[in-house]
């Protein structure tokens, strides 16, 4: 892991070196590329970094736990435990951030939600939130032709009027 974090710490410096050039604006589709992979390698070089020096810290403070006496002994204790967890952190944190990403992610999505068949509260959807807690509105008697019937909202729409079960 740690040779990979190498690299990809080469990469990035070799990525700002290539940013810091006058001449990157002219390929406009190679700047986007560029700090498209700078945002990407950002986090991890940091998280990196942190890691090392969080790993430097440990070896350090191991060094004067031998040495330590009394009430110091306490506090590089301390110091020990604080820095293995801040290894633990971002060991976790780095698994994270190398796990392979997903080649959609930049990617628009249209998403469709559907309702399932004879489902009794409605479907997610930006008009949910202001209907569930509607009331149902009362039946009206709409004229069709030489006919009335009373419509009322669901059963009635789909041809059953009310008391026919």
């Amino acid at each position: 892991m740690f040779d990979r974090l190498a690299a990809l710490e080469d990469e990035l410096a070799s990525i700002e070196v290539r940013l810091a050039e006058p001449g990157v604006f002219a390929d406009q589709e190679a700047y986007v590329a560029l700090t498209r992979r700078h945002k990407e390698l950002e986090p991890i070089v940091a998280a990196s970094r942190t890691y090392r020096q969080a790993r430097d810290d440990l070896a350090t403070a191991r060094e004067m736990l031998v040495d330590a006496t009394g009430a110091d002994k306490d506090v590089v204790r301390a110091e020990v435990d604080d820095a293995e967890a801040t290894m633990a952190r971002l060991d976790a944190e780095l698994k994270v951030l190398l796990s392979p990403k997903d080649p959609n992610d930049g990617r628009n999505v249209i998403m469709e939600l559907r309702g399932a068949e004879g489902a009794r509260r409605p479907t997610s959807s930006p008009r949910t939130c202001s209907t569930c807690t509607r009331p149902t509105p009362p039946a009206r008697v709409e004229a069709r032709g030489p006919e009335q019937r009373a419509v009322r909202h669901g059963r009635a729409q789909r041809g059953h009027l009310p008391g026919q079960g």
